[in-house]
């Protein structure tokens, strides 16, 4: 009722490569929030997306690689200054990843500045 709008995508993809490190299977589900209004002019949204990889061949694992990760983000749209139809955007991203193989074990956190169409 208030217009906001939120989104749920879950999904299944397959990778294929000549190389068979790169072969993998990934399932994964994501939801995606934006609210409707503008809070003093900055466009508000956030998304949670989890997965989980598996690898068939691993040559340092003897059962395979599987990875487990979850990402989180708020990004923010600043309307009140636009210059030809696009304004400043500000992003901020929590992400970690779990796998049986230590040597892909990830924790990032990442900032993006850039720009959004407000077309």
């Amino acid at each position: 009722t208030n217009g906001d709008r939120l989104q749920v995508t879950v999904g299944d993809q397959d990778t294929h490569s000549k190389n068979i490190e790169i072969d993998h299977n990934m399932v994964f589900a994501q939801v995606t929030w934006d609210k409707a209004r503008p809070i003093r002019g900055v466009r508000i949204g956030a998304a949670l997306q989890m997965q989980h990889s598996r690898y068939g061949f691993f040559p340092f694992s003897t059962n395979g690689r599987s990875d487990t990760g979850v990402t989180a983000s708020l990004t923010m749209v600043f309307d009140r200054v636009q210059y030809m139809g696009f304004s400043p955007s500000l992003t901020l991203e929590l992400s970690r990843v779990h796998s049986n193989v230590s040597l892909y074990e990830t924790r990032n956190f990442g900032v993006v500045v850039g720009v959004r169409s407000t077309f």
